[in-house]
């Protein structure tokens, strides 16, 4: 951690590296900045299945998610109704139709979609 108390990813991976849990340890994170930037547009974007299609659903999401731009940002949930949904952010427009081929295999089995 340098002088100034932040520890900083090129120089101290070590320390990062343990608040993370790493070698069975803890850390003590007293203070967290973020650094943030302005996004002009948000497109979302919500598909469900029925709770039937869960598990292959979940292999062919986090088979995508994986290599998905990382303008995207995606969680599944889960509810008490008769269907679970998907729920994204992309935060890039110009990516749209980019996103939408690659998440096809999702969204060719949902019941409902709405981008």
């Amino acid at each position: 951690v340098g002088w100034d108390g932040i520890a900083h990813n090129t120089t101290d991976g070590d320390a990062l590296w343990a608040t993370k849990g790493g070698g069975g340890g803890f850390g003590v994170i007293t203070s967290l900045t973020y650094a943030t930037s302005s996004i002009d547009q948000v497109i979302e974007l919500t598909a469900s299945w029925p709770y039937t299609a869960l598990k292959d659903i979940i292999s062919i999401w986090q088979a995508l998610m994986s290599n998905a731009t990382s303008a995207f940002t995606s969680e599944l949930l889960l509810g008490s109704a008769d269907t679970f949904e998907m729920k994204g952010l992309l935060n890039t427009p110009a990516l749209e139709a980019a996103l939408l081929e690659h998440l096809s295999p999702l969204l060719a089995r949902a019941t409902a979609s709405n981008v």
